[in-house]
């Protein structure tokens, strides 16, 4: 066998390799893009929920995501919305508040950071946070589905 040959032999041999997870991967993509989606339409049990939104100068697009949670479907869920204003110089909180959201303003410069406000705002509204069932954390400048908020306490 030539060294060409030899290299020819490793290639296919790689190829195969390759190609095997790699189809299985497709194989299992596609099955999923074409499953029937089940649709849990059962009742929901009564419960609060908390929409935590850090945001740092997001005065601009904040509004439209309070108003995406504001418009989840969720019957017999009580949504509250928690704005982090974390070392905002712009009118973040200001939108937040007329949106109808709660508003912590946070400063502090040293500690900057998503993770550095949303471990403030637990340890600071540990009685809010523990006064609900769930919690979920929303970047401030997401628009969430209309039935976020059902498919979370699913």
């Amino acid at each position: 066998m030539t060294i060409i040959g030899f290299i020819q032999t490793i290639l296919l041999l790689l190829t195969v390799l390759l190609a095997v997870p790699t189809l299985y991967l497709f194989v299992i993509t596609v099955a999923a893009w074409l499953a029937p989606k089940k649709r849990d339409d059962s009742p929901l049990e009564p419960a609060a929920v908390l929409v935590i939104v850090p945001a740092h100068n997001e005065e601009s697009g904040l509004r439209r995501t309070l108003e995406s949670i504001q418009d989840c479907v969720a019957p017999r869920i009580e949504i509250q919305t928690a704005v982090i204003a974390d070392n905002c110089l712009d009118d973040t909180a200001v939108v937040a508040e007329s949106a109808g959201a709660r508003v912590f303003v946070r400063s502090d410069p040293t500690n900057k950071g998503k993770g550095q406000a949303l471990n403030w705002f637990i340890n600071h509204q540990r009685q809010l946070v523990e006064s609900v069932d769930y919690c979920a954390i929303v970047d401030a400048d997401t628009i969430v589905d209309p039935r976020f908020v059902v498919e979370a306490v699913r």
